[in-house]
């Protein structure tokens, strides 16, 4: 499976500006072919259920739920969907990593750096595969 062909990603980001452009970015930058998104935590558990994500961008801040045990839920039910957490506190990355994220980035980190992280999680996605 190259780059290209990672068919399915969800963006789990309540702010709608945010989820536009990083759909914008997955697509074009990224090249990915099924990007859906989801605003709280109630909806992407409903979606999550539904069908299989390789990949979750996840805002640590997800209402809904607290971003702690929410990361425990994915891990249990979803143990080889590689998770990318957002937020704007570097501070919540230790957290992130220590619970079972497989990647942290700042919501203000420059787009080419978030390429980058979401290029690695992917090519990850793909030596399992």
């Amino acid at each position: 499976m190259s780059s290209q062909s990672v068919c399915t990603i969800l963006v789990a980001v309540p702010n709608a500006a945010l989820r536009s452009a990083l759909c914008v970015l997955l697509e074009v930058e990224i090249g990915a072919c099924d990007v859906e998104t989801v605003a709280d935590a109630e909806t992407f558990l409903v979606r999550a259920g539904q069908k299989p994500f390789a990949l979750v961008l996840l805002d640590w801040r997800l209402p809904g739920m607290r971003p702690a045990p929410l990361l425990r839920v994915i891990r249990h039910m979803w143990p080889e969907v590689k998770v990318l957490v957002l937020s704007e506190r570097a501070e919540d990355g230790l957290g992130a990593r220590r619970i079972g994220a497989d990647g942290f980035a700042l919501k203000s980190e420059p787009p080419d750096r978030l390429i980058a992280l979401i290029r690695e999680l992917i090519a990850r996605i793909e030596t399992s595969a």
